[in-house]
């Protein structure tokens, strides 16, 4: 069992066009889809993915199958995978352990080598102008309006290399489908089926040549490394991470059809990508306790990204700041505070907070508690089904908002949390070689090791605690008082040596649509109540209760049950209880991280500058 990576090139002859859902120049009605650090054009790899599925579905077809459904060839499975089944069939697979396909495919970018057989290096600077124009049925002169300016990412007839790397998991159904035949040969006999990708294709454009022999379309196999060990890492980690290809993960509704990424990756999402690079290596199998156990008790961090300067960015400020602006300054004060009075501000004007702040107080904000604000390029692109007929399927298109990932770094840490230290060693080795596979993309990641800070214990006294990273905090529905849902929680998780004196908190509901759409399931399907980060406590701590939050700095807060979903008690999740198939907001996921922080003592005036930092995003 393992990995293998084909580097697999598709020649395509220009006319082509990958397009982007932005244009670059004034007049342009449809411009290539663009690297963000060479600008050379890309081919993305779900549409690769996409014809690559519906060759495989023409070649070997679907059978009859339940409830009247129509069902793909086995070999079609074994490569794309195929959806959970239904909660109620007891006889299948368990409905959060879909099958998820031996191929993962990434993006492909037009090549700067220079091939054989007509093919050329490609430019950015090659791009040209091309134009259509509907005519009339009627007289067969150009109609009005209906003239489109195209950019090409260069000139017609040329050959171009696009370049990329195709994974495939040799799971067992892989292996079982395929004896004997090596992967690239599926791949190039499927590919050998597509006769053109990309946009218009009825008119020409995106023909692939399918000639091997001047380095066309074709695909060079070799095995990707098992895990090992990494050399005696710490019990505490840091990694900077770097990421191969547009991100798409955490992804939120903005519209019906509309995705968009998160800025910030999940720790669940890395230790997904890691479980099933381990999976896939023979060492992570569920009749292996041990190594599930394992696993599930190491810590993940969410990554945070990484400014010019080396700082996170995007740290959630706290929710008990209010903000003044006046012509010449914005004033800030501390609501949690107990050396001042923030009525003083009245005396400049109605104080805000974060829901009404603008510009300047984002920026006085950020910059005095040393958050900056997330600065990284978004990608826009539209993804349809394709029909049986190898065109797109109607009514089935929907956009997805991409975060550039080229020369951006993430920081994030991982914490052995009294796991198997040899377990814990391959982790780390797993994160520095890197795994592919990350999100919708199946981006690679790879990490540096860095050093990782230790947390600081926590004394007794009042101490004030910052959420970083969301968690349900509250029980959803509940009518008592949010004060008092605060109080109950903190005196479940430390004992009634905390005392709630004073929060300020946001919060929001999450899985609404999932609810919507599995309102009839069994178990029914029920939102979560997340607090969301910046959220701030103000709590007074005897000895015993400092020492239980301590503990908790490596992994974060555990969520509260309801006791009305399936397997979800009433009360504080337990360890052991609370993993991501019975509540997905598990802490050793990066989710409830929280740190310490002291309130401002005094009102903080921050000069007005000419050019404000600009809007942040999703703020009011």
């Amino acid at each position: 069992m393992g990995r293998l990576c084909l580097k697999t090139t598709i020649a395509i002859r220009s006319p082509f066009q990958f397009p982007a859902l932005e244009t670059g120049r004034h007049g342009v009605d449809s411009a290539p889809l663009r690297h963000g650090g060479n600008g050379l054009p890309i081919l993305p790899g779900d549409h690769v993915r996409g014809h690559l599925h519906h060759a495989a579905l023409a070649l070997w077809g679907e059978t009859a199958g339940d409830r009247g459904k129509r069902k793909a060839d086995a070999r079609v499975t074994a490569l794309f995978g195929s959806g959970s089944p239904p909660r109620d069939d007891s006889n299948a697979q368990r409905y959060d352990e879909p099958n998820r396909g031996a191929l993962i495919v990434g993006d492909f970018v037009g090549s700067k080598r220079k091939g054989h057989n007509g093919t050329i290096p490609l430019r950015p600077e090659d791009a040209t102008l091309i134009h259509r124009v509907k005519l009339s049925e009627d007289t067969g002169a150009a109609e009005d309006g209906m003239l489109q300016c195209i950019e090409l990412a260069i000139g017609s007839g040329a050959l171009v290399l696009f370049e990329g790397k195709i994974i495939v998991r040799e799971t067992g159904a892989f292996r079982k489908q395929f004896a004997g035949r090596a992967a690239e040969d599926v791949v190039e006999e499927l590919l050998g089926l597509v006769p053109a990708m990309g946009a218009m294709k009825n008119i020409g454009f995106g023909i692939i040549e399918h000639d091997r022999s001047g380095g066309g379309t074709g695909a060079r196999q070799h095995r990707i490394d098992a895990p090992g060990s990494a050399t005696d890492p710490p019990d505490r980690v840091a990694f900077d991470i770097s990421i191969d290809d547009p991100l798409l993960v955490d992804t939120k509704r903005d519209a019906f059809n509309i995705f968009r990424g998160s800025d910030v990756i999940p720790g669940s999402a890395m230790k997904g990508t890691v479980a099933v690079l381990l999976a896939d290596a023979g060492l992570l199998e569920a009749s292996n306790e041990e190594a599930m156990a394992a696993l599930s008790t190491i810590a993940f961090s969410h990554a945070f990204p990484l400014n010019a300067d080396g700082i996170e960015t995007g740290r959630a400020l706290p929710c008990s700041l209010v903000a003044v602006e006046t012509e010449t300054e914005t004033l800030l004060a501390d609501t949690l505070s107990e050396d001042h009075d923030v009525s003083d501000l009245l005396e400049s004007g109605p104080p805000a907070y974060q829901t009404d702040w603008k510009d300047n107080a984002w920026k006085a904000a950020r910059d005095h508690f040393g958050r900056p604000r997330i600065d990284l390029m978004r990608q826009a692109r539209g993804r349809t089904a394709i029909s049986a007929e190898g065109t797109a399927a109607q009514s089935q298109l929907f956009v997805t908002e991409l975060v550039e990932t080229h020369g951006k770094t993430w920081r994030m840490a991982v914490d052995r949390n009294g796991a198997d230290q040899a377990f814990f060693s391959r982790v780390v080795d797993v994160i520095e070689k890197g795994a592919h596979g990350l999100g919708r993309t199946g981006a690679r990641f790879t990490g540096t090791r860095q050093t990782a800070e230790p947390a600081p214990p926590v004394e007794a006294g009042k101490r004030t605690l910052l959420l970083e990273t969301p968690q349900q905090l509250t029980v959803p529905g509940d009518t008592m008082p949010l004060h008092e849902q605060y109080r109950r929680y903190f005196n479940e998780l430390l004992g009634k040596g905390a005392q709630l004196e004073a929060f300020a908190a946001m919060r929001r509901w999450a899985g609404n649509y999932y609810g919507f759409r599995f309102a009839g399931a069994d178990h029914n399907y029920r939102e979560f109540e997340l607090t969301e980060p910046g959220a701030v406590f103000r709590l007074h701590l005897d000895g015993d209760a400092a020492e239980k939050l301590s503990g908790l700095i490596a992994t974060g807060l555990p969520a509260i049950g309801t006791g009305t979903g399936h397997n979800n008690p009433p009360g504080i999740l337990p360890a052991g209880d609370d993993d991501w198939t019975r509540f997905p907001f598990v802490p050793n996921n990066g989710y409830g991280a929280f740190s310490l922080r002291k309130p401002s003592v005094d009102i903080i005036s921050v000069p007005v500058k000419a050019e404000p930092d600009g809007q942040e995003k999703g703020d009011g």
